[in-house]
């Protein structure tokens, strides 16, 4: 295991059959990958909604799109697949005034040891400049965490980062995967948006090709219903984090013991793009399926104190 000083702060990579918080009390662990289904619960506010709009906007001015209909129609799907750095340029280019982190703070300085220890001359984590830098949610939650673990994914699969492992060869070292399954192993991502029931966006752009806005539960400035529907009994939609799935002709991932299904290694990963009404407004945000196969760890930190 690799413990290391950053930035004033004591890092400590913990593995999966090995744990950190034996050796060093009152830590708690935080994992690289964000899950095979993370999602952006953001707002925005004022300014931010127009210009996350306009991200959305430019990928139907640039690309073709294509009606999703599984039994009813449940949205458009881009033609075209996208690679993993520009799925990590397009969660960079959004913006949420309410959560702008530092680089500096407890849970992002880990990108820089990696940095440091991969001898990367780029940033892996690219949050916004500013003078006043806060958290609103947590690194598995943030739009800009999550471009960094895409970042970090393509530099591992060229460099053996030590502490890391496949997620889903949890007992074998990053760096003991021959056989170029690292560099094979990087999926390519479909880029989709998801209707909803809440009317025609008000965003011009939005509205002339067709994207009709969700309804989410919203609370403390934050949304709380994220990810919408999921695999039926006996409904032939495989769900929301599997939108894509259908039309790429893949079935749906079986649940391991938890309950949980990931995206298998080979299978595609989502950026799912939900357009969901707010005070009249149109808030753009987003999920991401991942897959199997990226590198993981778990950093403890120190605990939060009530």
């Amino acid at each position: 295991m690799n413990a290391g000083e950053s930035g004033g702060g004591l890092t400590v990579i913990q593995g999966h059959d090995f744990s950190a918080t034996g050796k060093i009390a009152n830590l708690r662990a935080l994992p690289l990958c964000p899950g095979p289904a993370p999602f952006v619960p953001l707002l925005g506010l004022n300014e931010d909604r127009q210009r996350n709009a306009q991200v959305l906007a430019r990928l139907f001015n640039d690309h073709s799109w294509s009606d999703n209909v599984v039994g009813s129609l449940r949205g458009q799907l881009c033609d075209q697949q996208f690679s993993m750095l520009q799925i990590a340029e397009i969660l960079e280019s959004l913006f949420f005034s309410e959560h702008i982190p530092s680089p500096q703070g407890e849970n992002h300085r880990r990108w820089q040891a990696f940095e440091r220890q991969g001898e990367l001359q780029d940033s892996l984590f690219r949050a916004p400049d500013t003078n006043e830098p806060r958290d609103f949610v947590q690194p598995q939650s943030c739009p800009y965490s999550i471009a960094a673990y895409l970042r970090l994914w393509l530099a591992a699969a060229k460099n053996p980062f030590r502490g890391v492992y496949p997620t889903d060869m949890p007992s074998t070292p990053w760096s003991m995967v021959g056989g170029g399954k690292h560099a094979t192993g990087i999926p390519k991502f479909n880029v989709g948006v998801r209707y909803g029931s809440a009317g025609d966006s008000s965003h011009p752009e939005l509205r002339q090709y067709g994207v009709k806005r969700m309804i989410r539960q919203i609370d403390r400035g934050r949304i709380v219903s994220t990810w919408g529907a999921s695999p039926g009994a006996t409904d032939a939609y495989f769900g929301d984090r599997f939108f894509d799935l259908h039309c790429a002709g893949l079935s749906l991932p079986p649940a391991d013991s938890n309950g949980t299904r990931w995206r298998p290694r080979g299978y595609p990963g989502l950026l799912l793009f939900h357009v969901v009404e707010h005070e009249g407004n149109d808030v753009v945000t987003v999920g991401l399926g991942i897959p199997l196969g990226g590198p993981d760890h778990f950093a403890a930190l120190p605990a939060r104190h009530a």
